[in-house]
């Protein structure tokens, strides 16, 4: 990690103009993309609206309030799977990190559903669930689930052997360690690696604690 972060750290020194160049760039690439809808749209090239039919029709929409309600309502399906995705995956989670036999029963439905892509899902949840606001809460709420569950679960395997050992000396049975130790030592490594706990992870990684 030191290596990287000095790579990272050498490549932004010796970029020109530094963060403001960088952001400079980002711009010009905005503006580039925008320039080269206008010009394939105005050219009948792709069968799409032009940049400005796009912001006078937000314009319109923001003014009966349809584009409101309907941000709100993605926003609230977002919200809602993405919130069950979390509160069911944390505890299930701590049990596969802490207790082998719930690792046993659980991985093999968690690698299953990470094999398939959310998109994916889509069709068999509207087949099975309608086209109201279920499936599309399901399928949010996969996605967040499934990264949810492994990050929770490499936070739990990754807590220092020695704190655990520690306190079973002093005489902490599995309950006490499980609350006072794993729980607040894992929960900084489960913030960490969410970020890239998607389905890109080859496997879970083996040997929690217990």
């Amino acid at each position: 990690m030191r290596g990287l972060s000095g790579i990272h750290r050498h490549r932004h020194s010796v970029f020109p103009g530094g963060r403001a160049g960088m952001l400079a760039i980002n711009a010009a690439a905005i503006a580039a993309g925008l320039l080269l809808w206008a010009l394939a749209t105005s050219r009948g090239v792709i069968g799409l609206p032009t940049p400005a039919d796009v912001v006078r029709q937000a314009v319109v929409q923001a003014g009966n309030g349809l584009l409101w309600s309907d941000a709100l309502a993605s926003l609230g399906r977002v919200l809602t799977g993405f919130a069950l995705g979390i509160i069911i995956a944390i505890p299930v989670g701590f049990l596969m990190g802490w207790y082998r036999i719930a690792r046993a029963i659980i991985e093999p439905y968690v690698q299953f559903f990470r094999m398939i892509p959310p998109l994916a899902i889509i069709p068999l949840a509207i087949v099975t669930m309608g086209i109201d606001e279920t499936p599309k809460i399901f399928v949010i709420f996969l996605a967040s689930f499934l990264s949810s569950v492994i990050a929770t679960y490499q936070g739990v395997i990754n807590v220092d052997r020695t704190l655990i050992n520690a306190a079973r000396v002093l005489g902490a049975g599995d309950f006490t360690i499980f609350r006072r130790v794993v729980v607040p030592a894992s929960t900084a490594l489960s913030s960490w690696s969410a970020s890239g706990s998607g389905s890109d992870h080859p496997g879970l990684p083996s040997s929690p604690p217990n």
